[in-house]
């Protein structure tokens, strides 16, 4: 380990300090890459655009689409976002393991769209988008579960450095 991760990891040794920089990183993130498992066992990377309460995820997914197919069949996934790939002194990201499962609580599912159209108001404008939903009818939500989250800072832990926080 470098000298700079040690001194800088102290800063996330308290589970509740790490838990806020992770979800501050969450919220400062549009979308990511969810990483799935298809029908015949090879993986499938996909992007998604996503909100968050906490540290769980919520995003929507197409009825018909394989990476719904993916998750109703396996439901353990990865994601990652990150910040600033393009210079690796610069790299945040958070990488997380879990699991993706419907959101099938109507008072639950009735959080998620007041969020979504505040960190895209301009989703209802667009008239393809919303041509897809009337088509479709029932759009599924869905939510990642995380069981464990891996967090990066370069600047703050040197390159290829990280901490990682269990989810109870």
């Amino acid at each position: 380990m470098n000298e700079q991760f040690e001194k800088n990891k102290e800063l996330f040794k308290d589970k509740k300090v790490l838990k806020e920089a992770i979800i501050k990183h969450l919220d400062g993130h549009q979308g990511g890459t969810l990483a799935t498992v298809r029908p015949d066992g090879s993986p499938q990377a996909s992007g998604i655009s996503y909100v968050n309460i906490g540290l769980t995820l919520y995003f929507a997914m197409d009825p018909e689409s394989q990476k719904k197919i993916n998750v109703d069949q396996n439901p353990n996934v990865g994601f990652a976002t990150f910040k600033d790939f393009h210079r690796w002194d610069r790299t945040r990201a958070v990488q997380l393991h879990g699991s993706c499962v419907p959101v099938t609580d109507p008072e639950e599912e009735a959080q998620i769209v007041p969020l979504i159209l505040e960190k895209w108001p301009w989703c209802v404008e667009y008239k393809s988008m919303m041509e897809w939903a009337e088509k479709v009818g029932t759009i599924p939500y869905y939510k990642i579960i995380p069981k464990g989250i891996a967090f990066l800072d370069y600047p703050k832990f040197g390159f290829n450095q990280y901490v990682v926080l269990e989810v109870d």
